[in-house]
């Protein structure tokens, strides 16, 4: 990656990390379109359904650059906690490799190398990568993530007015002329407020968040 596309994603990856912790966004602050319950990127690569919810927010970024091409992120949460988004970058071309390590090296530097430091290290100053495997992911080549956040959820604590710990479950794969990172929320209210789901080890979820992003991919329209 070019210094100079370096330096716009990582100014990009700064206000898209703010966005995924903010206020309620109305249609006309959205970079996106929002109609009929249908998200549709700036880039116009891919449109989702929103899922419905109690206080569901939709908050998006976007950057064009002639040097940096296209960066955009769009994040949707509700009032408990719960959290998916979809992170993107344009490339120059498919991505080509001379074999699927190759591939799962490019898609483990998308996470380590950009959305680490530029992304969640500034949203949580000691933010660090639990796991992080090569897997296949709905019949493509992806690398899987769960990242700790400590004070980074959507959430907060009404005694001490922190937000909770977050921990985020990661898939980055390739499509067409993009790269693109989905995530989501792994710790919810309900987890928080539950002695028992509180406990439980990172392992399940680790274990299961794919389970979840896997439905919610397969309503994903891309647009090569």
């Amino acid at each position: 990656m070019s210094h100079a596309r370096s330096h716009a994603v990582a100014q990009f990856l700064l206000l898209l990390a703010a966005t995924l912790i903010a206020a309620p966004a109305s249609p006309a602050s959205l970079k996106g379109k929002l109609k009929k319950g249908v998200y549709e990127s700036p880039a116009k690569n891919f449109s989702v359904p929103v899922p419905k919810g109690d206080g569901m927010r939709v908050n998006d970024g976007f950057s064009r650059d002639p040097q940096a091409g296209d960066v955009g992120g769009v994040s949707i949460h509700d009032d408990f906690g719960n959290l998916k988004m979809i992170a993107y970058m344009s490339l120059p071309g498919p991505p080509e490799f001379p074999d699927s390590a190759a591939e799962y090296s490019a898609l483990e530097g998308f996470i380590r190398e950009v959305g680490m430091p530029a992304w969640f290290l500034p949203a949580s100053p000691t933010a660090r990568i639990i796991h992080a495997t090569p897997a296949t992911f709905e019949g493509r080549r992806a690398v899987l993530a769960l990242v700790s956040l400590p004070k980074a959820s959507t959430l907060t604590n009404m005694k001490t007015g922190e937000r909770f710990d977050s921990t985020r479950g990661l898939v980055s794969f390739f499509h067409g002329s993009w790269a693109y990172l989905l995530g989501m929320e792994t710790t919810s209210l309900l987890s928080l407020v539950s002695d028992s789901l509180s406990a439980a080890p990172a392992d399940s979820a680790w274990a299961g968040f794919t389970r979840v992003l896997a439905p919610w991919y397969r309503t994903i329209t891309f647009t090569p």
